[in-house]
Order: C-alpha cells, then sequence, then structure tokens
C-alpha cells in the first residue's frame, strides 16, 4: 500500500503551512488504523484542505487518498469524505482546484465498487464523492434499488437529484412526504436545489420529522439544512415551511424557524416585510429561547421591524434590569434595533442603566455609529441638559460619530464641556467644531492614549504641531504597535515632520513587511517623509511593495498614491500599471480607481471594476460615492440594477448587521442614481 509515495518530491509542493515534506509521514500514520490514523487524518486535513483551500501537495495526494478509501484498515469512510469535498465547489476553492478535481475524477474508477461495501458510512460517502465527480448515475440507481440502511439512502437521494434530476424528480417526490426522517430531509433538499415543485403535504411532512433528521456535513451548502431550504425555496414554498415550523410543538423547531426567517432575510430584499409579522405570536412564546430568537429575529431584519416598534420600546424598557449580564439578553438586542431604526426609544433606558453605574459597552451600536435621525438627535439634545459626566460622555459619542449632522447640539456640548470635558471636546472636533475652549482637553487626551486624531485636532485648532509629532513617533519607534485604521493626509504640517524622518526613513526598505500592521506603518512612515521633506520619490519603492502586496495595507498604499495625485501627480505617474493591476483585488479596487482617477484616467475606463468591488464580499464600501465623484454617468444601468435586485449585495459580516447594511447600500444606490442621471 502507498506504492510510490517516495518518489514524490513533497518538498518542492506546498500546503497551508509550507513545504509538504510532511506529507508522507501523514498518509503512512493515516494508513495504519487506530487512534493514530485519526490524528494523522485531521492533520492531513489541515495541511492539504486547509479551511477549504487545497494545494499543489493536495493534487500529489489524491491517488494515495483514493488507494486509503479503498482498502485503509480504518475509518475508511472519512477518506470516502475527503475526496467528495476536495471535488465540491461548496467546500473547496483555491488555485489548485480545477487540479484537484481532475486528479480525482482520474481516480473516480475506486468509487463505484464503494458502494456496495459491508459498512454503510462507506457506502454513503462513495454516493456523495461520485456525485461531485459528476459520474455516470447508473450505478447510484442501481444501489437505490436494493439499498436498505436510511443514511445511505438519503445520500443517494441528493447524489441523484443532483447527477440525474430528470429522472429523480418522481421518487424524490415520494420520497419527501413518506420516507423516513434521513432519505425524507435529503429528497427535500434535493428538489428544493433542482428548482423542483413539492408535492402536496411535503412542507408538512418534511416540518414533522425536523427534530430527528440531520443532513451529514459534507452534503450541506449552509450551515444547516433547514437554512437552505429557507434560502433557496420561493416565496410560496418558504411562507408553508415557516408557517409550519412556527406553529411546531418542538419549541427547537420554532426557534429554528425564526432563524430561518433571518437566513431567508439576508438572501432576499423583500422576505422580511413579507415574513416577519409571523413572528408576533412568538415574542409571548412559552419558550423563552423562543422568545429571544424573535426578538433577535427584529435586530436582524432591517427596516421592517419597525412594525415592532411598540413591543420593541417596552423590551428595552427593561434593559437596566439586564445591564450587566454576559449573555446577549432580548433587551439589549431591544435597545440596539431602536438605534438601528432612528428610534429615540432607547435613550431613556440606556442612561438609566448609566445612571444606575451599569457598563453600556456591550451596545456595540454605541462605538461603532447608528443611523442619524431628527427624533434621535432632538432627544439626546433634551437629555444633555443636566446629564452628569458619565451620560453626557455616551451622548456626546453618538454625536461624534454623526459628525456634521449633528451641529444642532453644539450648544448644548458646548454646556456640557466643564464637566465631560474630553469626550465633548472629541465629538466637537469629529463635528468640525473644535474651538479654543477644546484645545486643553483634545490635548489631554492625545497625551493620554497617543491617538493620532486628538493630536492632530490640536495641530489644527491651535497649530501645536508638538503632540502630533509625538503621536507620529510613539509609531514609528513602536512605543505604541497598532497603527491607526484611517488614512490621514499629514501634507499641511509640512516641515514640522522633519525631527521624525529618520525613523520613518528605517520603515522604508523598498520590501514589503512581513504583517500587516507592519506594513501600515511602512505607509505612514512614507506619508511622513513626504510631508516633512515635499519629495515622495525616496518612500516610493516601499509604497509601490506594499500596492503590489495584498490585503487591506495594499489599499492604505492606494490612498497615499492618490493624494500625492492631488500634490505631487509627476512624483507618481509611474505607478498607473501597478494600480491598474490593484484593480481586480477587492481589498484594493476603490483606492486603486481614485487614485488612477486624479492621474487622470477617464471614468469609464474605472466604472468596471468599481461596480464589481460593490458586490464583493469585503473591501468595496467606498464605490458608490467614488463614482458620484468622478461623475460616471456610464454606471447608472448598473447602478440602478444592483438597488433594483432582489438579491441581497451584502452577505456577510456580523448577522445583527448584514441586512441593515444592504439596506443602507441599496440607499446609497438610489440616490447616486438620482445624482448621476442630474449632472
Amino acid at each position: 500500500m502507498l506504492d510510490g509515495l517516495d518518489d514524490v518530491a513533497w518538498s518542492e509542493l506546498g500546503h497551508a503551512y509550507g513545504d509538504a515534506g510532511d506529507v508522507p509521514d501523514l498518509l503512512r500514520r493515516a494508513a495504519a488504523g487506530g487512534d493514530e490514523a485519526g490524528e494523522a487524518l485531521a492533520e492531513l486535513y489541515g495541511c492539504v484542505f486547509h479551511q477549504g483551500t487545497v494545494y499543489s501537495a493536495t493534487v500529489a495526494a489524491v491517488p494515495f487518498l483514493t488507494e486509503l478509501a479503498r482498502c485503509a484498515p480504518e475509518p475508511r469512510d472519512e477518506f470516502v469524505w475527503l475526496l467528495g469535498m476536495l471535488s465540491d465547489p461548496h467546500h473547496a476553492y483555491g488555485s489548485a482546484f480545477d487540479a484537484v478535481r481532475a486528479a480525482i475524477a482520474a481516480h473516480a474508477d475506486v468509487l463505484p465498487p464503494l458502494l456496495g461495501d459491508p459498512d454503510p458510512q462507506v457506502r454513503a460517502a462513495a454516493a456523495y464523492a461520485l456525485a461531485q465527480c459528476a459520474a455516470p448515475p447508473a450505478p447510484l440507481w442501481d444501489r437505490w434499488a436494493v439499498e436498505e440502511d436510511a443514511e445511505v439512502r438519503a445520500s443517494l437521494a441528493l447524489a441523484l437529484g443532483l447527477l440525474d434530476p430528470v429522472r429523480s424528480g418522481e421518487p424524490l417526490s415520494h420520497a419527501v412526504v413518506h420516507a423516513p426522517p434521513a432519505e425524507r430531509v435529503a429528497a427535500a433538499l434535493a428538489l428544493t436545489r433542482n428548482g423542483a415543485a413539492w408535492p402536496d403535504g411535503a412542507a408538512a411532512a418534511v416540518v414533522g420529522v425536523m427534530d430527528d433528521a440531520e443532513v451529514e456535513y459534507a452534503w450541506q451548502r449552509h450551515a444547516d439544512w433547514t437554512d437552505e431550504l429557507l434560502a433557496v425555496a420561493d416565496d410560496a414554498l418558504a411562507a408553508a415551511l415557516l408557517e409550519q415550523m412556527l406553529a411546531s410543538s418542538s419549541a427547537q423547531v420554532r426557534r429554528a424557524g425564526v432563524w430561518g426567517m433571518t437566513v431567508r432575510g439576508q438572501a432576499r430584499r423583500t422576505a422580511p416585510a413579507l415574513l416577519l409579522p409571523m413572528v408576533r405570536p412568538l415574542l409571548d412564546d412559552p419558550d423563552e429561547g423562543v422568545r429571544g430568537e424573535a426578538v433577535g429575529a427584529l435586530r436582524r431584519s432591517g427596516a421592517a421591524s419597525a412594525l415592532f416598534a411598540g413591543e420593541l420600546r417596552a423590551i428595552a424598557a427593561r434593559y437596566p434590569r439586564t445591564a450587566d449580564q454576559v449573555a446577549i439578553t432580548p433587551e439589549l438586542k431591544a435597545v440596539e434595533t431602536l438605534m438601528s431604526l432612528g428610534d429615540p426609544g432607547w435613550i431613556d433606558p440606556v442612561c438609566a442603566a448609566i445612571a444606575e453605574g451599569h457598563d453600556t459597552g456591550r451596545i456595540r451600536l454605541l462605538r461603532q455609529g447608528m443611523p442619524w435621525s431628527r427624533q434621535t438627535l432632538d432627544e439626546v439634545r433634551r437629555r444633555l441638559a443636566g446629564a452628569d459626566a458619565a451620560v453626557t460622555a455616551v451622548l456626546a459619542a453618538v454625536l461624534g460619530q454623526w459628525g456634521s449632522d449633528a451641529a444642532p447640539a453644539v450648544p448644548e456640548l458646548l454646556a456640557a464641556l466643564p464637566h465631560a470635558g474630553e469626550a465633548v471636546s472629541r465629538a466637537l472636533a469629529r463635528m468640525g467644531h473644535a474651538t479654543a475652549e477644546t484645545v486643553p482637553h483634545l490635548r489631554a487626551l492625545a497625551e493620554r492614549t497617543g491617538e493620532l486624531e486628538p493630536a492632530i485636532d490640536v495641530w489644527r485648532v491651535a497649530g501645536d504641531p508638538q503632540w502630533l509629532v509625538e503621536a507620529l513617533n510613539g509609531l514609528l519607534t513602536g512605543d505604541r504597535a497598532r497603527p491607526p485604521a484611517t488614512s490621514y493626509d499629514l501634507g499641511e504640517v509640512g516641515a514640522r515632520l522633519l525631527p521624525l524622518v529618520p525613523a520613518a526613513r528605517r520603515h522604508l526598505t523598498g520590501a514589503v513587511a512581513a504583517t500587516y500592521p507592519q506594513c501600515d506603518i511602512q505607509i505612514l512612515a512614507a506619508r511622513v517623509l513626504s510631508a516633512a521633506t515635499g519629495d515622495p520619490a525616496p518612500a516610493l519603492p516601499t509604497v509601490c511593495a506594499v500596492l503590489a502586496s495584498e490585503g487591506p495595507p495594499a489599499s492604505r498604499a492606494a490612498d497615499l498614491v492618490a493624494d500625492l495625485a492631488a500634490a505631487h501627480p509627476p512624483a507618481v505617474a509611474d505607478l498607473e500599471p501597478v494600480l491598474r493591476d490593484r484593480l481586480d483585488d477587492h481589498w484594493c479596487a476603490v483606492a486603486s480607481a481614485r487614485a488612477l482617477w486624479r492621474l487622470g484616467v477617464p471614468p469609464a475606463e474605472l466604472v468596471t471594476p468599481l461596480i464589481a468591488a460593490i458586490t464583493a464580499p469585503y473591501g468595496g464600501g467606498g464605490a458608490v460615492p467614488l463614482l458620484v465623484d468622478m461623475g460616471a454617468v456610464d454606471a447608472v444601468a448598473e447602478l440602478d440594477r444592483l438597488a433594483r435586485r432582489d438579491e441581497r449585495i451584502v452577505v456577510s459580516g456580523i448577522d445583527d448587521d448584514i441586512i441593515w447594511q444592504d439596506e443602507w447600500l441599496r440607499d446609497r444606490l438610489r440616490t447616486a442614481v438620482a445624482a448621476l442621471r442630474g449632472l
């Protein structure tokens, strides 16, 4: 067994942790059986199939994995499941994926005999692996005719649905109503994936076995099989399933149904308004977990949760009683939902909790921002009058998040300056209203925290660069480990930064640093050098190296190039080819497009990558305003399509925020379309 293993140049191949010289030993240990085999297999997963990524070493391992699937002692089914997942685009990805899949297909002749293996787990895994190899369905139909094990029949049902959707329709339609639980839910998934209609009574039949049925992990495309049913089904079927689930006698099924509303809402924009009214009875459910999940559904459902504003205010009113709990309570969820709605109903309970000495740090939106609304602004202004220092600090932070939109509250903030100086001064600075009275507080804040933001504010208001120089020096010399996430334009400070040039030069090596934070410091050093000397040329090799790398630092490098394109266009003109290469990097596309535009590239040439950035998982947040700034009228049709489509654009992130963020993006798209049409 494993003949030829040592003939492979493993050390010249790579996996998740570097060269693949350890793979032969792992394969031999996996072939030995027993506990050691299980440990070796787990290590193999981590190396050649790391969190779904496949590598050159994965390709080379395939012939030996297929041999182990055929004749290893135990656990052979694990090798068969692994081969299937390595071929499954819902589990595996990476530049080597096509080669891995081709290698498995070339050795797929080992799989059909495993459909008759004495071990039912091997048979189930073989059905899955054959389906992922796009094998002819005949061996699967032969096994379907004689198989009696429910778990194997479930795997066969999903495999036949994938490989032979037309012929499998009739037996799957029968199974979805009459089969044992595992086969029934597998048939439900297969029919739904094929867009096939469910027979009468199927929704009730499937919900009736939800407590008893599981779907093998390899076959799942969502966190849970019920999530996929609700996300993929058409509106009528989704509503029928939810109606049955929410009325179930099982609290677990009711909770799954409430969560399913979120899953469908995160997939389709029209879903929350259609489905959320169904949750109302569950706010009074006898099961505490169901009640909590119902409030969680409101927190996750975007603007449609305004239908429940009264209920949310009543729940939020209890927040002072639960503010110190470690758990995420319904009261906390209600508070954050009201914040997201722009409903001021959160203010009284949060202020009461602060006054009682409770820590409100678990209210994430107090730190990360909530939408502006006139009603909330007016209520915050009212509460500031006579508020103590602790309450004032929290409310001032909210106003600071809103920037100039909070300007009507300037008189109340100035009145609170004597007893909450640092918090109020930071808020006034963020609103664009820092004055001489705020400088002592901003200076103290800069000295105490070493942050750049208050130090820059002191410079801008008082013309005093001391604190800015000290904050930058702390970053450049390593006294402060983490660089700021925001890019600051230091050009206006100019020669006052000359004392920092030696420290900055040490970071400008011409090569990209090893970690993202170190790369960010390199870009900060380039900003310091360029501003201090007026000559960015010595920094450009390092800037170019970071720009050509991957991840957020490349975006900050492009931001710097965009700033330099405005102040020193000839110095960065030669970077245009590198910037064009970064248009395909979702982290860097927007910043690169901005820099290219400032270098004179016509907006029409940048529309396609910016539209792609809008729909990318990360990094495209500034694409819409940039298109407006550029006057990119060629983007109108595509922006309008994105605004109108039912499919969500934002599909990843924190579950509580996904729908809200997609709705915010849709509003920005609509505003952009109107602005560009007006040009």
